[in-house]
Protein backbone atom coordinates (compact mmCIF):
# COMPACT_ATOMS: atom_id res chain seq x y z
CA UNK A 1 0.00 0.00 0.00
CA UNK A 2 0.88 3.42 -0.35
CA UNK A 3 0.72 5.92 3.07
CA UNK A 4 -0.25 8.78 0.99
CA UNK A 5 -1.38 9.63 -2.17
CA UNK A 6 -2.68 12.79 -3.81
CA UNK A 7 -5.50 13.49 -5.52
CA UNK A 8 -5.53 16.20 -7.86
CA UNK A 9 -8.91 18.31 -7.89
CA UNK A 10 -11.23 16.96 -10.55
CA UNK A 11 -15.14 17.00 -9.60
CA UNK A 12 -14.56 18.02 -5.97
CA UNK A 13 -11.57 19.37 -4.57
CA UNK A 14 -8.34 17.95 -4.03
CA UNK A 15 -7.65 15.12 -1.19
CA UNK A 16 -5.00 13.81 0.41
CA UNK A 17 -6.35 9.74 0.73
CA UNK A 18 -3.95 8.21 3.88
CA UNK A 19 -3.72 4.39 4.14
CA UNK A 20 -4.99 3.21 7.43
CA UNK A 21 -2.16 -0.01 8.03
CA UNK A 22 0.52 2.35 6.91
CA UNK A 23 -0.54 4.85 9.41
CA UNK A 24 -0.09 2.31 11.88
CA UNK A 25 3.09 1.43 10.59
CA UNK A 26 4.09 5.09 10.61
CA UNK A 27 2.66 5.74 14.63
CA UNK A 28 5.11 2.63 15.36
CA UNK A 29 8.10 4.16 13.31
CA UNK A 30 7.93 7.10 15.49
CA UNK A 31 7.08 5.87 18.79
CA UNK A 32 10.41 3.76 18.50
CA UNK A 33 12.14 6.65 17.64
CA UNK A 34 11.14 8.88 20.17
CA UNK A 35 11.80 5.93 22.83
CA UNK A 36 15.37 5.77 21.63
CA UNK A 37 16.10 9.39 21.15
CA UNK A 38 14.47 9.84 24.51
CA UNK A 39 16.65 7.54 26.19
CA UNK A 40 19.95 8.80 24.80
CA UNK A 41 18.88 12.31 25.72
CA UNK A 42 19.03 13.53 21.81
CA UNK A 43 17.87 16.93 21.81
CA UNK A 44 16.03 16.24 18.34
CA UNK A 45 13.35 14.37 20.37
CA UNK A 46 10.56 17.05 20.65
CA UNK A 47 10.61 17.60 17.21
CA UNK A 48 9.51 13.91 16.47
CA UNK A 49 7.37 14.34 19.69
CA UNK A 50 5.27 17.09 17.88
CA UNK A 51 4.91 15.33 14.71
CA UNK A 52 3.71 11.94 16.24
CA UNK A 53 1.38 14.35 18.27
CA UNK A 54 0.07 16.17 15.12
CA UNK A 55 -0.21 13.52 13.26
CA UNK A 56 -2.26 11.14 16.02
CA UNK A 57 -4.39 14.26 16.63
CA UNK A 58 -5.43 14.56 13.35
CA UNK A 59 -6.30 10.65 12.46
CA UNK A 60 -7.74 10.14 16.01
CA UNK A 61 -9.91 13.22 15.37
CA UNK A 62 -11.10 11.97 12.27
CA UNK A 63 -11.58 8.29 13.39
CA UNK A 64 -13.48 9.52 15.89
CA UNK A 65 -15.66 12.15 14.44
CA UNK A 66 -16.00 10.53 10.77
CA UNK A 67 -13.53 13.55 9.59
CA UNK A 68 -11.43 16.86 10.38
CA UNK A 69 -13.54 19.35 8.65
CA UNK A 70 -11.54 22.49 8.78
CA UNK A 71 -8.04 23.39 9.81
CA UNK A 72 -9.79 25.01 12.75
CA UNK A 73 -10.75 22.23 14.00
CA UNK A 74 -7.21 20.35 14.06
CA UNK A 75 -6.24 23.39 15.72
CA UNK A 76 -8.41 23.22 18.43
CA UNK A 77 -7.70 19.80 18.76
CA UNK A 78 -3.81 20.13 18.37
CA UNK A 79 -4.57 22.53 21.13
CA UNK A 80 -6.34 19.90 23.61
CA UNK A 81 -4.04 17.53 22.75
CA UNK A 82 -0.74 19.92 24.05
CA UNK A 83 -2.83 20.60 27.33
CA UNK A 84 -3.42 16.56 27.72
CA UNK A 85 0.50 16.34 26.98
CA UNK A 86 1.39 19.19 29.40
CA UNK A 87 -0.90 17.47 32.28
CA UNK A 88 -3.54 20.10 32.20
CA UNK A 89 -6.57 20.90 30.47
CA UNK A 90 -8.29 24.36 30.08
Amino acid sequence: MTLCKYRPQRTYDAQFIIDLTDTHGLMKALDQVIHELGEDGDSLTPYYVGARLALSTLLDTAYDDGMVDYWTDFMRAFEKSLQELEGGEE
